[in-house]
């Protein structure tokens, strides 16, 4: 994909992780639509499809980039971003339990609570991808800042 050469079972993942973000998202875009008072069920049922699928994206991507988590990087801090990614996706998979184990207690109130929880640790979740996106060191290359697409005759100027 995209001419980098990586393992197969992290290109399936990757796949998986968008996937379940789509499907996350669209649960959540519903989950909006139905969050009044008389769709007790459904509320339910979507926030549970949008929390599994924000799990499964989430574990994927953890998955993923595990591995930059203890490797030499020239990106700044990366190998940080990644512990704190990681870190938050077991967070929000201990909440999320949390929540699930009182919704089927019947305390509403305390799964609420955890629910808004999970909400703000999943931002946190998405500014620790600050680090995935940072400068090296060295700063950017000028064959980073080449067109992806550009013809080979246009790079070296002959015609």
């Amino acid at each position: 994909m995209y001419g980098i050469k990586d393992a197969s079972w992290k290109i399936y993942a990757s796949f998986l992780a968008m996937f379940a973000g789509v499907v996350a998202g669209l649960a959540l875009i519903l989950l909006a639509v139905m969050d009044t008072f008389r769709f007790h069920e459904e509320h339910a049922v979507l926030l549970l499809v949008c929390f599994v699928g924000l799990v499964v994206s989430m574990v994927s991507t953890t998955a993923v980039y595990w591995d930059q988590a203890w490797v030499p990087s020239p990106f700044r801090r990366l190998r940080v971003f990644c512990i704190a990614s990681a870190v938050t996706v077991f967070a929000d998979f201990v909440l999320g339990v949390g929540m699930y184990s009182f919704m089927q207690t019947g305390y509403y109130r305390v799964s609420g609570v955890l629910e808004w929880i999970m909400a703000f640790t999943g931002s946190l979740y998405l500014w620790a991808f600050i680090g995935f996106v940072s400068v090296p060191k060295d700063g950017i290359d000028e064959g980073e800042r080449r067109a992806l697409l550009q013809r080979e005759e246009e790079i070296t100027g002959s015609c």
